[in-house]
């Protein structure tokens, strides 16, 4: 249930006291300025949606990339993004689910990814692009909570179940150091057709080293 990922979210604010750049549970029922959108060509969209009893975001890529990106360019610190993910079983027929963090000097600082019942990760070290972990049998068509430490050096990523419990945990990864760009969430039905994706609860916010 929504109400359970909103109570995760609630006891984690009040352990870490974050500084939050970024919250948007998409309650409004629009795309806030928070956020770039880019809708890709044909049938693709990006729509809010209903969820247990509130909103989620939809992006639809049809032979192409629908994404959302955030407005403000985000430097690489220690920061968490939190977000709920759900990807639709019967929206799987192009590349990937992807949520990133692009490096303006070349590949992404942390790339991860969603395709059909597992997660890779992708960072660029010592100027090398390569996936350096995985998260194998995360079925599809269920909700997840998606949480990413990332610090000047490194990336960390968790995957929750609805309710709460930790289903995958990487180690921290190695990755460049570079300059600031917006974090992207991306629906990318490019290759074989097209690509959908559901995303919820977005919480970026710094924290410690």
């Amino acid at each position: 249930m929504k109400s359970n990922f909103l109570l995760f979210l609630l006891i984690g604010g009040l352990i870490m006291c974050q500084e939050y750049l970024l919250k948007d549970d998409f309650e409004t029922g629009k795309i806030s300025s928070l956020w770039k959108l880019q809708i890709g060509a044909g049938k693709s969209f990006a729509e809010i949606e209903r969820r247990d009893g509130g909103n989620c975001l939809h992006l639809f890529g049809d032979h192409s990339s629908t994404s959302i990106s955030t407005s403000q360019n985000i430097p690489n610190i220690a920061y968490t993004l939190e977000y709920d993910f759900l990807q639709p079983s019967d929206e799987v027929g192009g590349y990937q689910a992807v949520v990133h963090h692009p490096r303006p000097q070349g590949n992404s600082y942390w790339w991860l990814e969603y395709g059909p019942e597992r997660f890779f990760l992708y960072t660029i070290s010592g100027g090398i692009w390569f996936n350096r972990w995985q998260a194998q049998g995360i079925p599809s068509n269920r909700w997840l909570h998606i949480k990413i430490q990332n610090t000047p050096t490194s990336v960390k990523v968790r995957i929750y179940d609805e309710a709460g419990k930790l289903l995958s945990e990487s180690p921290a990864i190695p990755h460049d150091d570079g300059d600031p760009a917006p974090i992207v969430f991306s629906a990318v039905g490019e290759q074989r057709g097209v690509w959908g994706m559901k995303i919820d609860n977005i919480r970026l916010y710094i924290t410690p080293i």
